[in-house]
């Protein structure tokens, strides 16, 4: 079971790492809790529906997901329509590292980009598997730990504070008719993540690929093909695709970043994705 914690157990707010995306860092004051330094996250809901069927996804998420790339919930709190999420203390989230990269105007490496998607990839083929949808895919929710380890956190959650440019197409349209697959939802929000790490786009130039004759798309996949190879900008259009009907799932994904990140030396395959 997910434990509870009290304010009180916390010095809450460091003016030397003040709060960010509603995330305010914390340290301990109890002997209860094993680590000294963490972090709250505060999420406001609408009305009790919506906090309770959250909190529910929290603590179903902690009983059944097993990926070291979804960082789990420590402890909760609640104080009327708002929970508050203890967890261990990151180092900064992928938003912060596109907008220092950005500021450096330095790409993240081919190298760096295989890093990423085999850990976010498989936590999301996991989720995939458990019939789990992260559903607010977006930067500010991949933390990265003092490690430079990549972290979900957020799993299906949506509360009041959390806007999301990278929500997919039909995740957005209210009156589609016809169930959502979310998880193919996931994989177009994670697909403009990855063109705004290889290209370090705008989130306003980024709503483009939401609709048909953008006239930056071409433009941006032929920048990725250049930097990153053709089998890797294929991968990008194809988590893009406006049809949720054609765009692969997870696990057709990293199926095919499997076969990208192979290394065949002397009939000797090294796999980078799957786990033995």
């Amino acid at each position: 079971m997910i434990a509870t914690f009290k304010f009180n157990d916390f010095n809450i707010g460091d003016p030397y790492n003040p709060p960010h995306n509603t995330l305010f860092f914390a340290t301990s004051k109890s002997k209860s809790f094993s680590k000294e330094n963490y972090a709250i996250k505060k999420l406001e809901f609408y009305d009790p529906g919506s906090f309770k069927t959250n909190e529910d996804n929290l603590k179903s998420l902690c009983q059944s997901v097993r990926s070291a790339s979804i960082l789990k919930p420590e402890a909760i709190a609640n104080d009327g329509l708002e929970i508050f999420i203890l967890y261990e203390k990151m180092k900064c989230d992928l938003s912060e590292l596109i907008q220092n990269n950005d500021r450096k105007r330095m790409k993240f490496t081919p190298d760096e980009m295989k890093v990423f998607l085999k850990q976010i990839t498989l936590a999301l083929e996991e989720l995939e598997n458990k019939q789990i949808a992260h559903t607010n895919l977006k930067p500010k929710n991949i933390l990265i730990s003092m490690e430079g380890d990549y972290k979900l956190v957020d799993v299906g959650i949506q509360s009041m504070n959390e806007d999301n440019d990278f929500k997919a197409p039909e995740a957005i349209v209210k009156s589609k008719s016809g169930n959502i697959n979310l998880h193919k939802s996931d994989v177009f929000s994670l697909g403009l993540i990855l063109v705004q790490m290889m290209t370090l786009r705008s989130s306003k130039e980024l709503g483009g690929f939401k609709q048909n004759g953008y006239k930056l798309v071409e433009e941006v996949f032929e920048e990725i093909r250049e930097n990153y190879g053709k089998d890797m900008q294929k991968i990008v259009k194809d988590m893009l695709d406006l049809s949720d009907s054609r765009r692969k799932s997870m696990k057709q994904m990293r199926d095919d970043l499997e076969a990208i990140y192979n290394s065949v030396n002397e009939q000797k395959v090294i796999f980078f994705f799957k786990i033995s």
